[in-house]
């Protein structure tokens, strides 16, 4: 199932965002987490916190790597070899980790078109260098690119899972287009479900895309390439009782299993910074919690924890509210 979402390099607010989301009748945002050429601005994992909090569970993942863009100065050249995308693509996924995803979980490399022309096979060692990392620790590496460098990298060993096509030929919504008919695309590249998104709408020949009177790109995904969403959408049955919740399909206990472990780990942490390691709440010694003292160098952190903890309210809330539990 296909699904549209927006792009933007500044993180409009949570509310706004939503608005956006809704003006288009999509699902989704793309997070730009990091990397040494991102230009992204206010995105965090507390922004998609809020994201979360609006009812937006569904992201695409990009990390903006080594690049060559010279009407901004930037050549990295030298950096584009497959050790560096390795080391790139370990960074990648330790800040995948600060917002809370782990294994399965869709991540992008950017490549911007003037690097991949810089240098053919240099862009693409350093690629497929940055997918065999993020591959080892156990994520979905994925490319955001034009077709002229995606061509050539299906034919590499160490090709992404999935792409992200640059192709634009709108500059506005169009409900129909779909990933899988990409004008130049040959239907057998990335062909199998869960492995396409398309930017298909965008700012050329001087005309911009507006959503929400902000200027964004327009996109279409397949759901596998989401963060947050494959799993979730694999519900078959849920029986909701007085004080029962059953759910019948494996992915999606397994999905849920992982959410709540990651919530539950948070508030660990949120316990440990009020109290230190000797107040957790799984120390039997400490089971109420009797004795706990707060040293006055950890007054700073206590706000910090206590929106944490609130963070893990939220995140519960909106996992609740996507399975429509009352």
């Amino acid at each position: 199932m296909a699904l549209h979402g927006l792009d933007r390099a500044a993180a409009p607010p949570a509310a706004k965002a939503k608005a956006m989301l809704r003006e288009i009748d999509g699902t989704w945002w793309n997070v730009y987490i990091g990397g040494p050429r991102s230009g992204g601005s206010g995105w965090t994992p507390d922004r998609v916190d809020e994201y979360v909090a609006q009812g937006i569970t569904r992201f695409l993942l990009t990390y903006v790597g080594r690049q060559v863009i010279p009407p901004r100065g930037i050549d990295d050249s030298r950096l584009l070899t497959a050790s560096q995308g390795r080391r790139d693509g370990d960074e990648a996924c330790r800040i995948a980790a600060r917002f809370g995803y782990g294994a399965g979980t869709p991540i992008c490399l950017d490549l911007e078109l003037s690097t991949f022309e810089a240098s053919n096979r240099r862009s693409l060692d350093y690629v497929c260098g940055w997918c065999r990392a993020v591959r080892g620790h156990g994520l979905r590496p994925g490319v955001y690119a034009n077709i002229s460098a995606l061509i050539p990298l299906h034919a590499r060993d160490d090709r992404p899972d999935w792409i992200w096509v640059a192709k634009w030929v709108k500059h506005k919504l169009n409900r129909d287009v779909d990933p899988h008919r990409i004008p130049g695309l040959a239907n057998n590249l990335f062909s199998k479900p869960g492995q396409r998104a398309w930017q298909y709408a965008g700012e050329f020949t001087g005309i911009p895309v507006r959503v929400g009177g902000l200027d964004v790109d327009l996109n279409v995904a397949d759901s596998g390439c989401l963060a947050g969403i494959a799993a979730a959408s694999a519900v078959s049955a849920v029986v909701v009782g007085k004080e029962d919740l059953s759910i019948v399909d494996e992915a999606t206990k397994k999905y849920l299993d992982e959410q709540f472990s990651l919530i539950r780990g948070r508030v660990d942490r949120a316990v440990q910074r009020i109290g230190g390691r000797r107040n957790t709440v799984y120390n039997d010694d400490n089971e109420h919690f009797q004795g706990l003292v707060m040293a006055q160098e950890a007054l700073a952190k206590a706000e910090e924890a206590r929106k944490l903890a609130k963070t893990a309210v939220d995140q519960l809330t909106a996992i609740k509210n996507h399975l429509n539990i009352p």
